[in-house]
Protein backbone atom coordinates (compact mmCIF):
# COMPACT_ATOMS: atom_id res chain seq x y z
CA UNK A 1 0.00 0.00 0.00
CA UNK A 2 0.69 3.53 -0.39
CA UNK A 3 -0.66 6.79 1.63
CA UNK A 4 -0.20 10.31 0.51
CA UNK A 5 1.71 11.59 3.59
CA UNK A 6 5.32 12.15 4.15
CA UNK A 7 8.06 13.40 6.63
CA UNK A 8 11.26 13.43 7.25
CA UNK A 9 12.27 10.42 10.07
CA UNK A 10 11.40 6.83 10.32
CA UNK A 11 7.84 5.50 11.61
CA UNK A 12 7.48 3.08 13.96
CA UNK A 13 4.93 0.70 14.33
CA UNK A 14 3.32 -1.13 17.59
CA UNK A 15 0.43 -3.42 17.80
CA UNK A 16 -0.39 -3.51 13.56
CA UNK A 17 -0.50 0.95 14.03
CA UNK A 18 2.07 2.65 12.11
CA UNK A 19 2.83 5.88 13.98
CA UNK A 20 5.40 8.96 12.40
CA UNK A 21 5.18 13.27 12.39
CA UNK A 22 4.91 14.98 9.66
CA UNK A 23 3.42 18.78 8.69
CA UNK A 24 0.83 20.21 6.93
CA UNK A 25 -0.65 23.52 5.39
CA UNK A 26 1.76 26.26 4.24
CA UNK A 27 3.36 29.52 5.21
CA UNK A 28 2.47 31.88 8.81
CA UNK A 29 -0.10 28.87 9.92
CA UNK A 30 1.73 25.80 9.13
CA UNK A 31 1.67 22.96 11.71
CA UNK A 32 3.33 20.17 12.77
CA UNK A 33 1.26 16.56 13.20
CA UNK A 34 1.47 13.18 14.76
CA UNK A 35 -0.32 10.23 12.28
CA UNK A 36 -1.35 7.48 13.26
CA UNK A 37 -2.36 4.40 10.27
CA UNK A 38 -3.09 0.60 9.58
CA UNK A 39 -0.05 -0.50 9.15
CA UNK A 40 -1.22 -3.60 7.19
CA UNK A 41 -3.34 -1.04 4.85
CA UNK A 42 -2.30 2.18 5.38
CA UNK A 43 -5.67 3.84 6.09
CA UNK A 44 -5.07 7.19 8.34
CA UNK A 45 -6.87 6.08 11.23
CA UNK A 46 -6.23 9.66 13.35
CA UNK A 47 -3.81 12.99 13.41
CA UNK A 48 -3.19 15.09 16.17
CA UNK A 49 -2.43 18.61 14.91
CA UNK A 50 -0.39 21.53 17.04
CA UNK A 51 1.12 24.92 16.39
CA UNK A 52 4.79 25.85 15.77
CA UNK A 53 5.99 28.34 17.99
CA UNK A 54 8.86 30.00 19.56
CA UNK A 55 11.14 28.58 17.29
CA UNK A 56 12.32 30.03 13.99
CA UNK A 57 12.20 27.18 11.65
CA UNK A 58 11.83 26.74 7.75
CA UNK A 59 8.83 24.50 6.86
CA UNK A 60 10.91 21.62 5.28
CA UNK A 61 12.83 21.15 8.79
CA UNK A 62 9.63 20.20 10.36
CA UNK A 63 9.05 16.96 12.32
CA UNK A 64 13.45 15.58 12.72
CA UNK A 65 12.39 13.68 15.28
CA UNK A 66 11.14 9.74 15.79
CA UNK A 67 8.35 9.07 17.98
CA UNK A 68 8.81 6.07 20.48
CA UNK A 69 6.37 3.27 21.52
CA UNK A 70 6.25 1.70 24.63
CA UNK A 71 5.25 -1.76 24.49
CA UNK A 72 3.95 -2.08 27.86
CA UNK A 73 1.62 0.24 27.70
CA UNK A 74 0.73 0.53 24.43
CA UNK A 75 1.33 4.23 24.70
CA UNK A 76 3.46 6.40 22.04
CA UNK A 77 5.74 9.68 22.47
CA UNK A 78 6.77 12.44 20.33
CA UNK A 79 9.11 15.50 20.89
CA UNK A 80 7.99 17.93 18.71
CA UNK A 81 10.08 21.24 16.72
CA UNK A 82 8.70 24.35 19.63
CA UNK A 83 9.73 22.00 22.53
CA UNK A 84 5.76 20.11 23.47
CA UNK A 85 7.12 16.43 24.63
CA UNK A 86 3.70 13.89 24.10
CA UNK A 87 2.32 10.91 25.56
CA UNK A 88 -0.18 9.39 23.87
CA UNK A 89 -2.60 6.65 24.15
CA UNK A 90 -2.59 4.05 20.74
CA UNK A 91 -5.55 6.54 19.39
CA UNK A 92 -3.37 9.56 20.06
CA UNK A 93 -5.05 10.88 22.38
CA UNK A 94 -3.09 13.18 24.95
CA UNK A 95 -2.33 11.16 28.04
CA UNK A 96 0.25 13.83 29.15
CA UNK A 97 2.24 16.46 27.72
CA UNK A 98 5.42 18.99 29.02
CA UNK A 99 6.15 22.22 27.18
CA UNK A 100 9.87 21.86 27.61
CA UNK A 101 10.66 25.31 26.02
CA UNK A 102 8.79 27.01 28.20
CA UNK A 103 8.92 24.73 31.42
CA UNK A 104 12.72 24.41 31.26
CA UNK A 105 14.29 26.88 28.48
CA UNK A 106 15.10 24.12 25.95
CA UNK A 107 16.90 25.40 23.04
CA UNK A 108 16.37 24.11 19.25
CA UNK A 109 18.88 24.74 17.08
CA UNK A 110 19.67 25.66 13.23
CA UNK A 111 16.84 23.77 11.24
CA UNK A 112 15.19 22.48 13.99
CA UNK A 113 17.61 20.19 15.44
CA UNK A 114 16.14 18.33 18.35
CA UNK A 115 16.34 14.79 19.74
CA UNK A 116 14.76 11.97 19.78
CA UNK A 117 12.84 10.46 23.07
CA UNK A 118 13.32 7.07 24.62
CA UNK A 119 11.48 4.21 26.70
CA UNK A 120 13.71 2.36 28.98
CA UNK A 121 12.03 0.66 31.87
CA UNK A 122 9.34 2.73 33.75
CA UNK A 123 11.12 5.84 32.40
CA UNK A 124 10.96 8.29 29.27
CA UNK A 125 14.38 9.41 28.75
CA UNK A 126 15.68 13.10 26.45
CA UNK A 127 18.47 15.03 26.10
CA UNK A 128 18.38 18.73 24.65
CA UNK A 129 20.36 22.15 25.22
CA UNK A 130 18.98 24.32 28.04
CA UNK A 131 18.88 27.14 30.91
CA UNK A 132 16.40 27.89 32.70
CA UNK A 133 17.31 29.03 36.66
CA UNK A 134 18.52 27.79 40.00
CA UNK A 135 21.30 24.77 39.25
CA UNK A 136 19.92 25.40 35.85
CA UNK A 137 20.53 28.64 35.08
CA UNK A 138 23.78 28.41 33.37
CA UNK A 139 23.15 26.77 29.21
CA UNK A 140 24.13 23.16 29.56
CA UNK A 141 23.76 19.57 27.45
CA UNK A 142 21.11 17.88 29.52
CA UNK A 143 19.30 15.09 29.83
CA UNK A 144 15.79 14.03 31.46
CA UNK A 145 14.25 11.24 33.16
CA UNK A 146 10.36 11.25 33.45
CA UNK A 147 7.84 8.61 34.78
CA UNK A 148 6.39 6.90 31.46
CA UNK A 149 3.57 6.75 32.83
CA UNK A 150 2.50 10.48 34.17
CA UNK A 151 5.46 12.60 33.33
CA UNK A 152 6.84 13.15 36.53
CA UNK A 153 10.55 13.61 36.49
CA UNK A 154 12.70 11.38 38.24
CA UNK A 155 16.38 12.62 37.73
CA UNK A 156 17.96 15.10 35.71
CA UNK A 157 21.73 14.72 34.64
CA UNK A 158 24.54 16.94 32.90
CA UNK A 159 28.03 16.54 30.51
CA UNK A 160 29.07 19.43 32.39
CA UNK A 161 30.90 20.66 29.63
CA UNK A 162 30.26 24.15 27.77
CA UNK A 163 27.50 22.99 24.39
CA UNK A 164 28.85 24.15 21.07
CA UNK A 165 26.34 23.35 19.40
CA UNK A 166 22.70 21.69 19.22
CA UNK A 167 22.74 18.10 18.26
CA UNK A 168 20.08 14.89 17.75
CA UNK A 169 22.02 11.90 18.68
CA UNK A 170 19.35 9.57 20.62
CA UNK A 171 20.50 7.84 23.50
CA UNK A 172 20.90 4.09 23.69
CA UNK A 173 20.72 1.67 26.88
CA UNK A 174 22.70 -1.00 27.66
CA UNK A 175 24.46 -3.60 30.42
CA UNK A 176 28.09 -2.34 30.46
CA UNK A 177 30.26 -3.90 33.26
CA UNK A 178 27.16 -5.07 34.90
CA UNK A 179 25.26 -1.23 35.26
CA UNK A 180 22.50 -0.50 32.94
CA UNK A 181 23.94 2.40 31.31
CA UNK A 182 22.64 5.44 29.20
CA UNK A 183 25.29 6.39 26.32
CA UNK A 184 24.82 9.41 23.82
CA UNK A 185 26.85 11.56 21.64
CA UNK A 186 26.35 15.64 22.85
CA UNK A 187 26.40 19.05 21.65
CA UNK A 188 29.78 19.65 23.32
CA UNK A 189 32.01 17.47 21.64
CA UNK A 190 31.37 14.19 23.57
CA UNK A 191 29.81 10.95 23.94
CA UNK A 192 28.87 10.51 27.53
CA UNK A 193 27.89 7.49 29.83
CA UNK A 194 24.96 7.53 32.35
CA UNK A 195 23.26 5.61 34.76
CA UNK A 196 20.25 5.01 33.34
CA UNK A 197 18.05 4.24 36.78
CA UNK A 198 20.03 7.10 38.70
CA UNK A 199 21.27 10.04 36.02
CA UNK A 200 24.63 9.31 37.71
CA UNK A 201 27.64 10.46 34.95
CA UNK A 202 30.28 7.66 34.58
CA UNK A 203 32.31 9.01 31.78
CA UNK A 204 33.18 11.21 28.85
CA UNK A 205 34.98 10.91 25.86
CA UNK A 206 35.62 14.41 24.13
CA UNK A 207 35.41 13.27 20.12
CA UNK A 208 35.59 17.03 18.55
CA UNK A 209 34.64 20.27 19.33
CA UNK A 210 31.12 20.42 17.30
CA UNK A 211 27.68 18.62 18.05
CA UNK A 212 27.55 14.72 18.01
CA UNK A 213 25.11 13.41 15.91
CA UNK A 214 25.35 10.19 15.82
CA UNK A 215 23.61 7.68 17.81
CA UNK A 216 25.61 4.97 19.46
CA UNK A 217 25.68 1.28 19.11
CA UNK A 218 26.73 -0.42 21.97
CA UNK A 219 28.17 -4.55 21.97
CA UNK A 220 29.06 -5.78 25.72
CA UNK A 221 30.73 -3.58 27.03
CA UNK A 222 31.92 -1.75 23.78
CA UNK A 223 30.53 1.35 22.59
CA UNK A 224 30.95 2.37 18.98
CA UNK A 225 30.54 6.07 17.56
CA UNK A 226 30.92 8.59 14.90
CA UNK A 227 31.54 12.35 14.28
CA UNK A 228 31.93 14.90 11.39
CA UNK A 229 33.59 17.73 13.13
CA UNK A 230 37.11 18.46 13.20
CA UNK A 231 39.14 15.82 15.55
CA UNK A 232 40.20 16.62 19.02
CA UNK A 233 43.50 17.98 19.21
CA UNK A 234 44.05 16.93 15.32
CA UNK A 235 44.08 18.74 12.41
CA UNK A 236 42.20 16.10 10.85
CA UNK A 237 38.25 15.77 10.16
CA UNK A 238 35.90 12.67 11.05
CA UNK A 239 36.49 10.19 13.51
CA UNK A 240 35.02 6.63 13.88
CA UNK A 241 35.87 5.41 17.67
CA UNK A 242 35.56 1.91 19.81
CA UNK A 243 35.51 2.58 23.50
CA UNK A 244 35.67 0.01 26.15
CA UNK A 245 32.93 1.55 28.68
CA UNK A 246 34.24 -0.97 31.37
CA UNK A 247 37.65 0.33 31.84
CA UNK A 248 37.25 4.02 33.02
CA UNK A 249 40.24 6.16 34.37
CA UNK A 250 39.64 9.66 35.34
CA UNK A 251 36.19 9.87 33.70
CA UNK A 252 37.25 8.50 30.78
CA UNK A 253 36.90 5.14 28.88
CA UNK A 254 39.43 3.35 27.05
CA UNK A 255 39.82 3.74 24.09
CA UNK A 256 40.40 0.26 21.70
CA UNK A 257 40.42 2.21 17.98
CA UNK A 258 40.00 4.76 16.25
CA UNK A 259 39.72 5.58 12.34
CA UNK A 260 40.48 8.51 11.17
CA UNK A 261 38.80 11.03 7.59
CA UNK A 262 35.06 9.11 7.86
CA UNK A 263 33.25 12.47 8.55
CA UNK A 264 30.09 10.59 10.62
CA UNK A 265 28.26 13.51 11.02
CA UNK A 266 24.68 12.19 11.10
CA UNK A 267 24.43 8.79 10.10
CA UNK A 268 24.29 5.86 12.89
CA UNK A 269 26.55 2.85 12.13
CA UNK A 270 25.06 -0.56 12.40
CA UNK A 271 27.13 -3.68 13.91
CA UNK A 272 26.28 -6.96 12.56
CA UNK A 273 28.50 -10.15 12.61
CA UNK A 274 31.63 -8.73 13.84
CA UNK A 275 31.31 -5.03 11.25
CA UNK A 276 30.58 -2.44 11.70
CA UNK A 277 28.65 -0.17 8.52
CA UNK A 278 28.67 3.65 9.05
CA UNK A 279 27.61 6.21 6.31
CA UNK A 280 29.89 9.26 5.59
CA UNK A 281 28.16 12.43 4.86
CA UNK A 282 28.80 12.58 1.03
CA UNK A 283 27.24 9.14 -0.36
CA UNK A 284 29.70 6.59 1.25
CA UNK A 285 28.79 2.86 3.02
CA UNK A 286 32.27 2.02 5.10
CA UNK A 287 32.72 -1.52 6.42
CA UNK A 288 34.99 -1.53 9.10
CA UNK A 289 36.54 -4.26 11.21
CA UNK A 290 34.70 -3.88 14.91
CA UNK A 291 37.34 -5.66 17.14
CA UNK A 292 40.47 -3.66 15.13
CA UNK A 293 39.06 -0.58 13.14
CA UNK A 294 40.44 -1.75 10.07
CA UNK A 295 38.48 -0.82 7.04
CA UNK A 296 36.87 -3.69 4.90
CA UNK A 297 35.91 -1.78 1.73
CA UNK A 298 33.71 1.10 1.08
CA UNK A 299 31.16 1.71 -1.58
CA UNK A 300 29.44 5.22 -3.11
CA UNK A 301 25.94 5.05 -3.01
CA UNK A 302 24.90 8.50 -3.33
CA UNK A 303 25.69 12.30 -2.81
CA UNK A 304 24.11 13.64 0.33
CA UNK A 305 23.83 11.23 3.50
CA UNK A 306 21.63 11.77 6.65
CA UNK A 307 19.49 8.82 7.19
CA UNK A 308 21.26 5.67 9.29
CA UNK A 309 21.50 2.16 8.07
CA UNK A 310 18.80 -0.94 8.85
CA UNK A 311 20.38 -4.08 8.01
CA UNK A 312 17.91 -6.77 7.91
CA UNK A 313 17.58 -10.10 5.74
CA UNK A 314 21.37 -9.81 5.23
CA UNK A 315 20.77 -5.65 3.16
CA UNK A 316 21.33 -2.84 3.72
CA UNK A 317 18.53 -0.04 3.95
CA UNK A 318 19.41 3.66 3.25
CA UNK A 319 17.51 6.68 2.97
CA UNK A 320 19.42 10.06 0.90
CA UNK A 321 18.19 13.43 1.51
CA UNK A 322 17.66 14.04 -2.01
CA UNK A 323 14.82 11.29 -2.45
CA UNK A 324 16.47 8.26 -3.26
CA UNK A 325 16.01 4.78 -1.01
CA UNK A 326 18.66 2.71 -1.86
CA UNK A 327 18.86 -1.47 -0.46
CA UNK A 328 22.27 -2.70 -0.31
CA UNK A 329 23.49 -6.30 -0.18
CA UNK A 330 27.22 -6.32 1.79
CA UNK A 331 29.37 -8.94 0.80
CA UNK A 332 32.74 -10.19 2.17
CA UNK A 333 34.58 -7.68 0.00
CA UNK A 334 32.30 -5.09 -1.35
CA UNK A 335 28.75 -4.83 -1.49
CA UNK A 336 26.22 -4.59 -4.35
CA UNK A 337 22.79 -2.61 -4.85
CA UNK A 338 19.74 -4.40 -5.36
CA UNK A 339 17.77 -1.72 -5.74
CA UNK A 340 17.03 2.11 -6.08
CA UNK A 341 13.62 4.33 -5.74
CA UNK A 342 13.50 7.67 -6.18
CA UNK A 343 10.38 9.37 -5.07
CA UNK A 344 9.06 12.34 -6.84
CA UNK A 345 7.24 14.92 -4.99
CA UNK A 346 4.58 16.98 -5.89
CA UNK A 347 6.70 19.67 -7.77
CA UNK A 348 8.53 17.28 -9.76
Amino acid sequence: WRAPYGGRTTPIVQNGRLYMIGRDGEGLTEQERCLCFDANTGKLIEEHRFNVFQTDIVSVRLGWTNMVGDPETGNVYAHVTQGLLFCFDKDLNVVWQHSLTEEFGRVSGYGGRVTSPIIDEDKLIIGFLNASWGDQGIGRNRFVAMDKKSGKIIWWASTGTQPKDTFYSTPVVALINGVRTMVSGGGDGGVHAFQARTGLKLWSYPLGPGSINCSPVVQGNLVYIGQGEENEGETTQGRVVCLDGSKVADGKPALVWKLDGIKAKFASPVLHEGKLYMCGDTGQLYCIDAANGKLLWEYLYGKNTKGSPVLADGKIYLAEVNSKFHILRPTADGCEKVHTQFFKSKAA
